[in-house]
């Protein structure tokens, strides 16, 4: 995952991986990452109980990543940024 722009202040984030199953929106995982000023969330370092998208091969698929930025004394984030990723 690669962070562009983040807010001033930010200590570190909060990654969502939600499946689109219908009109349901079903959470596959969520895990954390400090701010390193490296733009880039590296591919197994979350913490938590986050793993990426996994399609059946044939299957489509839609994701829905929701990154939040935030800062160690505010339980608010400083900003939220969602993408949507769609396998076929």
């Amino acid at each position: 995952i690669t962070v562009v722009n983040p807010p001033k202040g930010t200590t570190h984030y909060d990654v969502r991986l939600l499946e689109k199953i219908g009109d349901k929106e079903v959470l596959l995982g969520s895990g954390t990452w400090a701010e390193d000023g490296s733009g880039v969330i590296p591919e197994g370092v979350l913490t938590g109980q986050y793993r990426g998208p996994c399609p059946p091969e044939g299957q489509p698929r839609k994701y829905i990543f929701v990154v939040c930025a935030h800062k160690d004394d505010n339980p608010q984030p400083l900003t939220m940024r969602v993408h949507i990723l769609e396998f076929d």
